[in-house]
């Protein structure tokens, strides 16, 4: 039997049903590797938030997060921090807040680095300091209780300890475009807001919350 060649207008309808497909997939692709990533942030989320949660079991306090400098006068009423659980710069360099969960004692392995705000920190931070990679930021207040809200929706929660951030998938951090927007991925997948971790049992901001505010 022998074999017949394409021709050309076979070709071209093999090449639309190619280009279709693809079409069809690569959105499919897209998504799936997107909620791998937000998966991944917010399990390591829960992994520093146990790790602080077991600093303050042993300490009775959260960790600092103007780590490794000093903490301020809680007499002046600016006694809240917030900075990167870890930094890494191009020639390996390691900074942040972090340290205290890792040295002396390891309550964490291994400060994750976030997808998200790493991406963010290349885009804003990398020229000027070099950085290359991210983690988690980091808010506290030793000495007062913390209260985080949100714009969008309006959200409260009241003596969270202390809270985790992640810029989340589109890249937007608080202030920036869409002041304290809540990531809700019913908004779509890759849309603004950030990532909220909370202590003191609360969770995910707007998610699984297991303390109710007064």
């Amino acid at each position: 039997m022998s074999r017949r060649d394409l021709t050309t207008h076979e070709r071209l309808i093999l090449v639309a049903i190619m280009v279709l497909l693809a079409a069809i997939a690569v959105p499919y692709y897209i998504e799936a590797r997107m909620r791998t990533k937000i998966g991944r942030t917010m399990m390591d989320m829960r992994k520093v938030g146990a790790a602080a949660e077991a600093y303050y079991g042993d300490r009775r306090t959260y960790p600092s997060p103007f780590f490794p400098g000093p903490q301020p006068d809680p007499a002046s009423g600016f006694t809240a921090g917030k900075w990167f659980v870890a930094l890494w710069t191009a020639d390996g360099e390691f900074m942040g807040m972090g340290t205290q969960l890792t040295t002396p004692v390891a309550y964490i392995s291994e400060l994750p680095i976030d997808t998200f705000n790493s991406r963010y920190i290349l885009g804003h931070a990398r020229k000027e300091h070099g950085f290359v990679g991210a983690g988690f930021l980091y808010m506290a207040d030793l000495y007062h209780p913390l209260t985080l809200a949100v714009e969008e929706p309006l959200t409260f929660e009241w003596d969270v300890g202390y809270f985790l951030q992640s810029v989340g998938p589109k890249l937007v951090i608080q202030d920036h475009e869409r002041p304290g927007a809540l990531y809700d991925p019913t908004n779509g997948l890759i849309s603004p807001g950030d990532i909220y971790y909370l202590g003191r049992g609360h969770g995910f901001f707007g998610q699984d919350r297991t303390i109710e505010s007064p």
